[in-house]
């Protein structure tokens, strides 16, 4: 049996991720790196492969931007870091999802990865290959 659930974000959230649409071009890519709960994306997606496929993209086009999702600031933190005003990203964002302002926080980011070109996606993971279903593009995934 095939089980087809159809989900649309609240007004609150719609407002949300336009404000943060305003901040894409036509080359923004999606990163979507899982780091504090799935054993899987930490041991199969390490940041390096994250980093390599993002400098690549960087140059190919020196225009290209990336929307961030991550449940680890450190991970985010590094990639402002490494890649400035390249980085695009949720500013109060609430990382751990086990409060209703986390949930929201997970839905932006699931709408915003789905309306990038492409996601450099975590193994494993679910909400990686939910965005890029959700948007139908394309879900790279950063295996070693």
């Amino acid at each position: 049996m095939i089980i087809s659930i159809v989900f649309f974000p609240t007004a609150e959230i719609t407002s949300t991720i336009n404000s943060y649409l305003k901040h894409f071009s036509d080359s923004t890519i999606g990163v979507h790196i899982r780091r504090t709960d799935n054993v899987y994306a930490i041991k199969n997606s390490p940041s390096e492969l994250f980093y390599k496929n993002i400098e690549k993209e960087i140059k190919e086009n020196d225009d290209v931007k990336f929307y961030v999702a991550t449940d680890s600031e450190r991970e985010l933190k590094e990639l402002i870091k490494r890649y400035g005003e390249k980085i695009i990203y949720q500013t109060e964002c609430v990382r751990s999802r086990v409060t209703s302002d986390g949930i929201k926080s997970a839905m932006i980011d699931l709408f915003l990865l789905s309306k990038t070109q492409k996601i450099l996606g975590s193994d494993w993971s679910a909400f990686s290959a939910t965005a890029a279903k959700l948007g139908r593009i394309e879900l790279i995934k950063m295996l070693k």
